[in-house]
């Protein structure tokens, strides 16, 4: 009879990101490009939210974040060149596992591979893209002292086919 509601307002403030880039320009035929992304997960905070009154601090919750994720890396690399009015292009990214490795839950880091082909004139263009994205994650169905860690092997495939015309 005596037990609390539970209902709580709150806000989530998110890390912030540092993204650097550089690119070679290749005349008027290539270009190659290079993105680091550095965020820290750990600075994630939960608060009270200003539309309910509550005097829950959260405490317990932010130092199981700070104590469960470790800095993300992420390396993006790609490249496009032209051949008279073909296009090709490849690319690459790496995106470190955010849980720390004491984590049971970390896994392996996020890997995304792209290519792509594509035809333009002054009035048709046709352009097929294909990414591949790899990841093996693992979590707990239940309490992670009863079981182990369940591993989950990602794969996907993902194509787009776009056709334009221009008058």
């Amino acid at each position: 009879a005596a037990s609390p509601d539970n209902i709580f307002g709150y806000a989530v403030n998110t890390p912030w990101r540092l993204v650097g880039s550089a690119a070679y320009v290749a005349g008027a035929n290539g270009l190659i490009s290079v993105d680091y992304e550095y965020n820290d997960p750990r600075d994630s905070r939960l608060r009270p939210g200003d539309d309910i009154y509550s005097s829950y601090d959260f405490e317990t919750e932010n130092r199981a974040i700070g104590s469960s994720f470790t800095p993300v890396h992420t390396v993006r690399a790609g490249t496009e060149w032209r051949f008279s009015n073909w296009y090709y292009r490849m690319g690459w990214s790496i995106s470190t596992n955010a849980y720390a490795a004491t984590d049971s839950r970390r896994g392996d880091a996020l890997k995304t591979y792209a290519a792509g082909i594509g035809y333009r004139n002054d009035h048709l263009a046709l352009d097929l893209g294909l990414n591949h994205v790899a990841q093996q994650n693992r979590f707990h169905p239940y309490y992670p002292e009863l079981v182990n860690a369940t591993v989950e092997d990602r794969r996907s495939y993902r194509f787009i086919l776009t056709f334009s015309v221009r008058p």
